[in-house]
């Protein structure tokens, strides 16, 4: 929208929030699916001094049978007051996104723990597969 400057971070919010959704979920189990959604990752540039971010995600568990079985909400924001000298705003909003992540996983872990607690496994996630490999065919004979 008008004002939002999030792309000209070296670390837009968006792009954070889904690296933080891939660091932080996956899937076990046998059926179902559960779904990230991002509302919300701006920061908006409201006037020459003052930056308003916010980063809103979702967690929706949708059962086998396509309901929805839970789901869970997390919301931050940050107001930003920049200085009346010069301003470097790539590291103005690296520092600012940097924030409101750590806010975020915070409180999208306190939503996770309270709302979906039946569906976290317990103990230490069992080891992701690695990615595949690839070996060279043989030429044909």
């Amino acid at each position: 929208g008008p004002g939002d400057v999030a792309a000209l971070s070296p670390a837009p919010p968006a792009a954070a929030l889904e690296q933080m959704a891939r660091d932080r979920l996956f899937a076990a189990g046998s059926s179902g699916r559960a779904v990230f959604i991002i509302d919300q990752a701006s920061i908006v540039q409201r006037d020459r001094r003052t930056l308003v971010g916010g980063l809103a995600v979702e967690l929706d568990i949708v059962g086998s049978n396509g309901a929805r079985a839970g789901y869970c909400e997390a919301r931050v924001s940050r107001v930003q007051t920049l200085g009346t000298g010069p301003v470097n705003m790539q590291n103005v909003l690296y520092t600012m996104t940097a924030a409101m992540l750590q806010d975020m996983n915070v409180e999208f872990e306190f939503q996770i723990r309270s709302r979906l607690g039946d569906w976290l496994l317990q103990g230490p996630p069992t080891a992701a597969p690695g990615p595949v490999q690839t070996s060279p065919l043989p030429p044909p004979s």
